[in-house]
């Protein structure tokens, strides 16, 4: 599904689930980076590990990104990549393909994108190949009426959603050490982007 017009992604599909996640009850955590963005990409990231270790990591320290500073975000955002049972899916959408989406003649708004992009995140760790992972509690950092928002989730996802418990809500970056993991890497994968950002416009420099 990725890159098709429902869900109209760009860039390579990114996700890693590591052996501690196959097979096990997992919590996620929801978070973005670069909402409405003029240059680089809108970047959601989907992190998750075992319910059983959440008391365990949630103990190193992560927070939401923006009330980090640059070398506190690469510390911590190294600390998930070698930890060994920190999971994580990414997705973007580029400045050109929310405006393609929202240009059309039946436009789609950019929370109508925003949830596409979840709902594919949440499939991907769904049906993961290979004694994927089981799905247990989310805390996603709402993009407009939670209400709205978890709506829209369960419609796109279909009856497995049913059996997940979800919390969404404003500032669940802050609250859920799970989510703010997912705001990390959202915001150093965007980072890093724009750190190695090449013009397609020969005369920009």
């Amino acid at each position: 599904m990725f890159g098709d017009e429902k869900t109209p992604f760009c860039g390579t599909p990114r996700i890693y689930c590591p052996d501690a996640c196959k097979g096990v009850e997992i919590v996620i955590g929801v978070d973005e980076a670069g909402r409405g963005p003029v240059l680089g990409s809108l970047v959601y990231c989907a992190a998750f590990w075992p319910a059983s270790m959440n008391e365990e990591i949630s103990a190193l320290g992560f927070d939401d990104s923006k009330q980090l500073k640059e070398g506190e975000r690469e510390r911590l955002f190294k600390r998930i990549k070698e930890h060994g049972s920190i999971g994580w899916v990414i997705a973007e959408l580029t400045a050109e393909v929310i405006s393609k989406q929202m240009l059309k003649p039946s436009p789609q708004s950019l929370n109508a994108l925003s949830y596409n992009a979840v709902v594919w995140m949440l499939e991907k760790i769904k049906d993961y190949p290979d004694n994927g992972p089981i799905i247990d509690r989310l805390y996603i950092d709402t993009v407009g009426d939670p209400e709205t928002y978890k709506y829209a989730l369960r419609k796109g996802l279909g009856p497995c959603a049913d059996e997940w418990n979800f919390t969404i809500e404003k500032k669940a970056d802050a609250n859920y050490r799970v989510t703010s993991a997912a705001s990390i890497i959202a915001k150093q994968t965007r980072d890093m982007q724009i750190a190695h950002w090449e013009w397609q416009e020969p005369t920009v420099g």
